[in-house]
C-alpha cells in the first residue's frame, strides 16, 4: 500500500520531497487525530512547495486502511474520478463512476475505519462546482456518523479559506483539525544543509526553509553552483518559482510582484511608504500576510501589538527576498543568457549580515534558554527614530539586548551594545537588569578584553550552531 501510493505520488508531483525532515510537531498532531475512533474531517492547507503532502504520506504510513487521491486540473468530474480510480485499484477498491458513487463509497469506507485523503481537493470546485457542496451536505448526513477520517489538503491559501474557513464557506465548522503547514524555521530546515553552522547559515539565507526548495540544494555543490544550477539560468526549476506561486495565488500578480520586489530591496518598510499600482497596499499586504510570504515585525516593547505605534513589513520568506532582490529586476538577462551571479556575489556580505540577523533573532530564545539567561517572554529587532538593535528580548523583570555581526566581533562592538543598552534604558524608562551579548563569527583579542572588562557575553556563530543542534 505504502509504495503504490508513494509511487504514484511521484509521477503526478516532481517536486515530491525525498526526506522527511523535521516535521515532528505537524506530523504528531495529524496522527492524533487520525488514532480517534469517531469521524474526523481534516483540513491540511498552506502554500505550494510547504511539504503538505509528504506530511500526509508520513502520517499515511502509520495506518493500514488509508488512501491517497490526487486531485489533477480537470475541466469535469470524470476526468476527476478517473485519477481517483487508479489510487483506489491500487488498493483494491472498486473506483465510483459519478460524484454520487463516490459519496457512497466514502460511507463504505468509513463504516470500516478508512482514512482518505484528498490532494489538492480546491481543484473539485473548478471541476464541477457542486462538488464541495454536496461532499458537505453527505458529511452532515452520514459520513460524520461514520469512522471515516477524511483528509481536505489544498495549496491555494486564498481558495481553502473561501472553501472552509470563511463566514460563508461549505465546510465552515464543520472541520474538526485545521493544520496550516508553513515554510520551516532555520532550527527545523537546518538539516537539509551541508557544513557547519556558519555554511548553514549561508545556504538558508539564500534557500530559506521551503522543503521543496532545500531537498534541491545539492550537497556536492557550493552555493553558487546550486543557484546557478537551481536558478540563475533559462530552464531551471526554480528560475520562475515565485512567478508560479503568485498566479496561483493571486489575479494581481505584477502588483504583488511590485510590493514583494520593494520590500525585498530594504530590511523593511513602513505602510506609509509601500506603494501599490492603484490605491491603498493593506489589501495586498494582508494576502502576501496570509500567504506567510510577508510579516510584520514590531518591536517587543510596544504596548498594543494589534495597533502598533511603531511597525515594518518585511520578506518573511528568504528565498523570496534574495529571488525579488536580484533574479526579478534582471530576469531579462538571465532570460537571454546573461549571468548575474556576479552582482550577487559583490553584495554577499551584505546579504547575509541582514538575514543572519533574521535568523539568529529567531533561534535566540533556544540559545538563551541553553546558556540560562533570563526567560523571555517577548523578541525581537527594536528601534527608535534613529537608533536600532538588533535584538532585544524582554520578560517582566528582565531584559536581553544583543548585537549581531556576520564578520569580525570587535571591540568597538562590544561598546556599541553598551551604549546601546544604555540608550534603551533611557527611552524604555528601564530600571531592571540588563543582559548583553555580542555575536560574530569571530572575535579580535581587543573584543575579548572589553567584553570581560564590561560584562558582555561573547559568541561565536558555530557556537550557536552547537547549542541549538
Amino acid at each position: 500500500m505504502l509504495s503504490v501510493i508513494v509511487i504514484n505520488l511521484f509521477v503526478i508531483n516532481m517536486f515530491v520531497i525525498n526526506m522527511f525532515i523535521n516535521r515532528s510537531v505537524e506530523l504528531k498532531k495529524l496522527l492524533d487525530v487520525l488514532s480517534r475512533e469517531e469521524s474526523q474531517l481534516i483540513l491540511v492547507y498552506g502554500r505550494r512547495r510547504t511539504g503538505k503532502t509528504s506530511l500526509i504520506i508520513k502520517a499515511l504510513e502509520q495506518f493500514e486502511n488509508s488512501v491517497y487521491l490526487y486531485t489533477p486540473i480537470a475541466s469535469s468530474i470524470d476526468q476527476v474520478l478517473a485519477s481517483y480510480g487508479f489510487s483506489f485499484k491500487d488498493a483494491g477498491i472498486n473506483p465510483p463512476n459519478s460524484w454520487r458513487e463516490f459519496l457512497d463509497l466514502l460511507y463504505e469506507l468509513g463504516d470500516n475505519g478508512w482514512i482518505v485523503a484528498i490532494d489538492e481537493f480546491q481543484r473539485l470546485d473548478e471541476a464541477f462546482k457542486p462538488a464541495i457542496s454536496l461532499l458537505q451536505d453527505a458529511w452532515d448526513r452520514f459520513l460524520s456518523k461514520t469512522g471515516l477520517k477524511l483528509i481536505l489538503c489544498g495549496s491555494a491559501v486564498g481558495v481553502i479559506e473561501r472553501l472552509a474557513l470563511s463566514g460563508s464557506a461549505p465546510l465552515l465548522g464543520r472541520v474538526d483539525c485545521i493544520l496550516k503547514v508553513r515554510q520551516m524555521n532555520y532550527l527545523d530546515a537546518r538539516a537539509f544543509y551541508p557544513g557547519d553552522e556558519e555554511n548553514k547559515f549561508k545556504v538558508y539565507s539564500y534557500f530559506g526553509g521551503t522543503p521543496a526548495y532545500a531537498s534541491r540544494y545539492d550537497k556536492s555543490l557550493d552555493l553558487w553552483g546550486n543557484l546557478e544550477r537551481l536558478v540563475l539560468n533559462r530552464g531551471a526549476p526554480l528560475l520562475e518559482e515565485p512567478e508560479r506561486v503568485l498566479m496561483e495565488e493571486t489575479r494581481a500578480k505584477w502588483t504583488y510582484s511590485e510590493i514583494l520586489a520593494q520590500l525585498a530591496s530594504v530590511k523593511g518598510l513602513p505602510l506609509s511608504k509601500i506603494k501599490a499600482r492603484r490605491g491603498s497596499p493593506v489589501e495586498y499586504l494582508r494576502v502576501l500576510e496570509r500567504m506567510d510570504l510577508i510579516k510584520r515585525v514590531i518591536p517587543p516593547t510596544e504596548v498594543n501589538p494589534a495597533r502598533p505605534k511603531r511597525c515594518l513589513y518585511v520578506v518573511a520568506d528568504r528565498f523570496f527576498k534574495f529571488w525579488f532582490k536580484y533574479v526579478y529586476p534582471n530576469l531579462w538577462m538571465i532570460e537571454s543568457g546573461r549571468p548575474i551571479i556576479s552582482k550577487i556575489k559583490a553584495e554577499e556580505e551584505k546579504f547575509l549580515s541582514e538575514a543572519v540577523e533574521e535568523i539568529i533573532i529567531d533561534v535566540m530564545p533556544v540559545v538563551l534558554k541553553k546558556l540560562n539567561f533570563p526567560l523571555i517572554d517577548k523578541a525581537g529587532p527594536w528601534w527608535y527614530k534613529e537608533f536600532e538593535i538588533d535584538f532585544v528580548g524582554l520578560s517582566r523583570h528582565d531584559v536581553v539586548i544583543s548585537e549581531i555581526e556576520w564578520g569580525l566581533g570587535t571591540d568597538e562592538l562590544v561598546r556599541s551594545v553598551c551604549n546601546k543598552a544604555e540608550l534603551f534604558m533611557e527611552i524604555e524608562r528601564w530600571r531592571g537588569p540588563v543582559s548583553k551579548i555580542v555575536i560574530a563569527r569571530d572575535f579580535t583579542e581587543a573584543a575579548h578584553r572589553e567584553a570581560e572588562r564590561s560584562g558582555v557575553t561573547l559568541l561565536k556563530v558555530n557556537y550557536i550552531g552547537r547549542l541549538i543542534g
